[in-house]
């Protein structure tokens, strides 16, 4: 099993805000977190990892993808 680099949506940034305060229900950007986390079948890669015992922790490829989104979700803002 691939082990992923923890991380938590409560932690705050160098700006003091707090990610977890800012994924509002009914907004966009909730709608992509629900639909990346509990939607997509990630699996996929963790076949790619090979650090079961040893090696460095990934990045676990949910966190990326939402990475991957954000700036569509900066773009439809803008917009809006």
């Amino acid at each position: 099993m691939a082990r992923y680099r923890a991380y938590d949506y409560k932690q705050l940034m160098m700006v003091p805000v707090s990610l977890e305060e800012q994924l509002v229900p009914g907004t966009l950007e909730y709608a992509i977190h629900h639909v990346v986390e509990e939607r997509l079948d990630l699996s996929m890669f963790d076949d790619r990892y090979h650090n079961d015992n040893t090696g460095r922790k990934a990045i676990d490829p949910s966190r990326e993808t939402r990475n991957g989104v954000r700036p569509l979700i900066i773009y439809l803002k803008i917009l809006r």
